[in-house]
This record gives structure tokens, sequence and C-alpha cells, in this order.
């Protein structure tokens, strides 16, 4: 959670200083996953309804958080802008990202021993949160360190983009039907 909102605070930090509307746009998107990571921490879940609606509005917004990735796609592709970022720059969103991916594998190997609700919420926002951030980083890089045209560049971002964007939807409705079919592992169901 609080990593979340460190990279939420980061983002919109360089988005105003760089005036940039893709860090904003992050900086957004970070902020909504840290939100929802303080609703699923907050939840203390003691019955299969408040199981059931914690992974329900989980996924709903995990579902807004891919819009907010639509929006950061296609602002990519529109406005065909992606700059040169420092070195200095690539290595702190690079650490960032690897974070995010290390604490995912961390939250799907308790998830898998937990098989509680709060701990598959807690994963899969986890999960969500990699995606966005290996795809920022991947962005980041065809442009900082790579020497692709324009075409080559955007084609990438566009399935790249897309395919971030289909995984994290998927997630999002995959939590909503698991609401709909969740048993409470402690009653033995």
């Amino acid at each position: 959670m609080t990593w979340n909102l460190t990279y939420a605070m980061f983002n919109g930090i360089l988005g105003v200083s760089r005036s940039s509307w893709w860090f904003l746009t992050m900086g957004a998107f970070y902020l909504l996953i840290g939100m929802m990571r303080i609703f699923a921490l907050s939840m203390h879940v003691r019955s299969l309804n408040r199981n059931r609606k914690l992974l329900k509005y989980t996924g709903i917004g995990i579902i807004l958080a891919g819009i907010v990735l639509s929006w950061i796609v296609g602002l990519s592709i529109r406005f065909r802008h992606n700059p040169i970022r420092s070195t200095g720059l690539m290595v702190v969103i690079a650490g960032c990202t690897f974070g995010l991916v290390g604490n995912s594998i961390r939250n799907v190997i308790k998830a898998q021993r937990q098989k509680s609700a709060v701990m598959i919420t807690v994963r899969n926002i986890a999960c969500v949160s990699a995606i966005v951030s290996l795809f920022s980083l991947e962005r980041a890089m065809l442009r900082s360190f790579g020497t692709a045209s324009w075409e080559t560049i955007f084609m990438m971002e566009s399935i790249s983009g897309g395919t971030a964007m289909f995984i994290v939807a998927l997630i999002g409705v995959s939590m909503i039907i698991q609401s709909r079919k969740y048993e409470d592992p402690e009653k033995g169901a």
C-alpha cells in the first residue's frame, strides 16, 4: 500500500514538474491502486457476504484502473509522445518496477497458501500494479535506450499496452465472477 502511494506521489511530482500527462495519469493509476489496497486491508472480513463484496468491489475497481490504463495507452499513441528519459530516472523507474514485481510474486505465493478473500484481493491488486509498471518501464526503455523508428515504438506500445489492458480487465472480471462463487475456506467449503 505504501509502495503504491509513494509511487503515485513520485509520478504526480514528475507529472507536475515536467508538465507530463503521462506521469500525472500514472500517478492517478497508482493512487487508485493504493486506495484499493487500503480498502482491502481495512475490511476486517468476517462474513461470507463481506468477502464476496470485497472481491466484487475490488474487481470493479480493477476494471476502473484498466480504464485509466487505456487512457495512458491512448495518450501515448495519440500524441506520439515518448521523451528520452535520463539514466538516473530510468534506474528509479526500474527499481520501483522490480519492487512491484517482487511484491506481486510474494503475494501470489501467500494467496496460494491462505486462500482468503483479502489475500486474493491483495494478490490481484499487486499483479495489476506490476503489469502496469512493466508496461511503463518497457515504454520508457524503448525510447531512452533504443534506436527503433517511431512506427516501431508505437506499434510495440500499442501491442504491449493492449495486452496489459486485456490482462487487467480479465483480472477485474474474474474477481467479479469469483465473488459470486466464493465460499469461505475457513468453514470447510
